[in-house]
């Protein structure tokens, strides 16, 4: 991946004394598809704002290709944006819509055609330039508000909550639209979310934001398989989290005393004898295997509790005698559910692999 060509740095928001974006550093690739995710409040759209030149910054700054843009304003920024509600001039049709800001940029007649053509038809809509807003559905209407966000050949496109107003299926063929036409296009996307399933399907990294904070930042994956917090850990897709205490720590090891009971894990942790700590595990990390399991990885005695079908997939929820009864969710597939019943007595397992021990 080429070099940042987008950074903040040190980019704080106050209104008042109330502070709605603590310091942040961040760094935008060139070409990359990067979601801003978090819950309402957590300072994800005054971030994209302060980067569309729409917010000044109370502190820090905001470098585009190495020039501080940080009180440039929004119509010299080589940006455009796509909002929520599309904001499309309901007067005009739709070849009108997509070419007004390269009219207003003075481009020739000829030029402004040539290129609403072409970028309607990179759209799908090349057959509807002569339509009105009203006279297009929910999808198309947002794919006219993107194609005069890139018509003008913008070097960031900034994308806040774009799907928000769509039905569940036609956000989906949104979400694989919109990926689809960044990897052609091969420009910039920042795109603001509060969905994680969202953020994991189109994102090449996700900046995952809580109280005007920025908790994690990393591939899809990475944040999915390794949270960096427990605010991550709940946030991002289901995980099971288990109070524990670090016991000891020798011999490139850390043995942790647990809900679960003691677990050593390796020593990579930065983390020491007395420190709380949480253990994290994902539903669908966790096996049920019968009481003479003796496999690899950690297992302990459980008791099913309850079986709710969900597909493909059932969610079983396993009480722990040794946890006081404490329930935990796994996830299997709903073929390995035949014969199990409530109130059998299993083995709950899991590899270490799949632990994160959270501080």
């Amino acid at each position: 991946m080429s070099q940042a060509n987008l950074k903040l740095v040190g980019v704080s928001k106050s209104y008042g004394s109330v502070q709605v974006l603590e310091p942040v550093d961040l760094s935008f690739e060139d070409g990359e598809f990067i979601t801003v995710l978090g819950p309402s409040g957590s300072g994800k759209t005054t971030i994209l704002k302060m980067i569309g030149g729409f917010t000044e910054p109370t502190s820090g700054h905001i470098y585009f290709q190495g020039e501080d843009v940080s009180r440039l304003p929004a119509f010299k920024r080589p940006f455009n944006t796509v909002f929520q509600d599309y904001a499309l001039f309901p007067h005009m049709r739709v070849g009108q819509n997509v070419g007004y800001g390269l009219r207003v940029r003075g481009v020739p007649k000829q030029e402004v055609n040539r290129r609403v053509s072409e970028v309607l038809a990179l759209v799908g809509l090349g057959d509807k330039a002569a339509r009105y807003p009203n006279e297009l559905s929910g999808g198309q209407r947002q794919r006219v508000a993107l194609a005069r966000a890139i018509v003008c050949e913008p070097k960031v496109v900034l994308l806040d909550e774009p799907l928000a107003a769509l039905d569940a299926e036609l956000r989906r063929s949104m979400q694989d639209f919109l990926k689809d036409l960044q990897r052609r296009i091969k420009t910039t996307f920042v795109f603001i979310t509060h969905d994680q399933h969202e953020a994991i399907s189109m994102s090449d990294r996700i900046v995952v934001m809580n109280h005007g904070r920025v908790e994690q930042v990393g591939t899809p994956r990475e944040i999915y398989h390794r949270p960096g917090s427990q605010f991550v850990a709940r946030f991002f897709g289901e995980n099971n989290l288990l109070p524990g205490t670090v016991e000891s720590r020798a011999n490139g090891e850390i043995v942790v005393d647990s809900a679960l009971g003691r677990i050593r894990l390796d020593g990579s942790r930065d983390v020491g004898p007395g420190n709380q700590v949480t253990l994290a595990v994902r539903p669908e990390h966790i096996q049920v295997k019968p009481q003479s399991h003796l496999g690899d990885g950690f297992s302990t005695d459980a008791r099913i509790g309850s079986l709710d079908f969900l597909g493909a997939t059932s969610q079983v929820t396993l009480v722990l005698p040794a946890m006081g009864d404490t329930a935990v969710r796994a996830s299997l597939p709903t073929t390995e559910c035949l014969g199990l019943a409530a109130g059998d007595r299993v083995k709950l397992a899991f590899s270490l692999d799949n632990l994160t021990l959270l501080r």
